[in-house]
């Protein structure tokens, strides 16, 4: 997705904040002349938000994922432990 003279790698390294300050400026001073630049920065912004909460859904699943297994696998083993009834669950 090169934008004119825009590059990806220059702008993901704008959004990681991986720029020194004066390349920082001179890359946003590019992005607001170049056309497409702004564009594209923001699908890659859109596209950087929509990765992170599709990596935090699926940690969370995870995380309810596996008590779920261990107790399967277990037989249930810390609910009987725990007193938890079938219900509870």
């Amino acid at each position: 997705m090169t934008t004119g003279a825009m590059d990806d790698e220059r702008l993901h390294r704008l959004l990681d904040e991986e720029l020194a300050p004066e390349e920082r400026a001179a890359v946003q001073a590019e992005v607001a002349r170049t056309p497409g630049a702004q564009e594209a920065l923001a699908r890659l912004q859109q596209t950087r938000r929509i990765v992170a909460q599709l990596g935090v859904r699926y940690a969370a699943a995870l995380d309810r994922f596996q008590p779920l297994l261990h107790n399967a696998l277990t037989d249930g083993h810390t609910w009987q432990t725990g007193g938890v009834r079938r219900s509870q669950v």
